[in-house]
């Protein structure tokens, strides 16, 4: 019994090394590197483009379904820009939530009256509804004064998408064979004519710093330039948007977590329950 749980062990042991081993691998093959000098950075991030203009004729659907130009949702009024998609799980979820959060928090940030905020969707894949219900999502988690009227959400084409994140410097790449997204994490401020005026990198934003890129728009002068850095979503997929080799890892983690709780229960009970030899001169018979 003791030969057959000590084989057990080790055959457990060896598969989890083996299973864990195979998942890293698969990660370090889907996740390339995201160093500013790696391969991937070549095709992601972010590059300040003050004073750049964003075309006005760039035609997107917004979450109502009608479509829209990019002027029209400008309203002559600044723009708050956050380039996402509405399915992803990942950082986007983290930027939304962050950015709402202060919204929120701010009384003095008059969504709908002093500037917009506008998500604009870089999967071409994506329709209204999406938008319609992500927007809805927000408002009913975050307060946000005139959100109804001053939160849009675009769909549209790639054509039209690249419209806008290459005239600000929003650097991503699609796959539409794999339909896999990587992505930076980042907010753009436009003045009410669609110039770029600011940057912020990242998934948090502080209130005190978007106010004061939201007033340099407002004055439409260039506000004051962030520290680079690099993060975002890499390999996402925008059907479930989960990143598959991760929650494959982590499977494999907590099937060989499970197996060891299993094999060390079955150690416990085989040594407390262990039935003791019986003495030569107790089995009865002549002694």
């Amino acid at each position: 019994m003791a030969n057959l749980l000590r084989n057990l062990g080790i055959a457990i042991a060896l598969v989890c090394v083996a299973a864990v081993a195979s998942a890293q691998n698969s990660a370090v093959a889907a996740q390339p590197s995201v160093t500013p000098d790696g391969p991937l950075a070549k095709k992601m991030g972010i590059d300040q483009h003050y004073g750049a203009q964003v075309p006005l004729d760039a035609t997107f659907q917004d979450d109502t379904g009608k479509t829209v130009t990019f002027k029209d949702v400008l309203q002559d009024k600044p723009v708050l820009l956050l380039p996402m998609f509405f399915g992803c799980n990942g950082v986007c979820r983290l930027e939304v939530e962050d950015l709402f959060k202060t919204l929120e928090k701010d009384k003095d940030l008059h969504v709908g009256k002093n500037f917009n905020v506008v998500m604009l969707s870089i999967n071409p894949t994506e329709v209204p509804k999406l938008a319609a219900d992500k927007k809805k999502l927000i408002l009913n988690a975050y307060k946000v004064q005139n959100g109804e009227a001053g939160v849009h959400g675009l769909v549209g084409d790639l054509a039209n998408i690249h419209k806008v994140t290459d005239a600000i410097g929003f650097r991503y790449d699609y796959n539409p064979t794999t339909q896999m997204i990587n992505h930076p994490a980042g907010i753009m401020f436009l003045d009410k004519t669609g110039v770029v005026r600011g940057y912020m990198y990242g998934a948090e934003y502080p209130t005190v710093v978007v106010a004061s890129n939201l007033a340099a728009a407002t004055k439409e002068v260039q506000g004051e330039k962030p520290e680079v850095i690099l993060l975002g979503c890499v390999m996402i997929d925008p059907v479930t948007g989960k990143r598959t080799v991760v929650v494959e890892r982590l499977m494999v983690v907590l099937g060989c977590l499970t197996a060891s709780i299993l094999f060390g229960s079955i150690l416990y009970m085989t040594a407390k329950y262990k039935t003791p030899p019986i003495p030569p001169n107790s089995r009865g018979g002549i002694a």
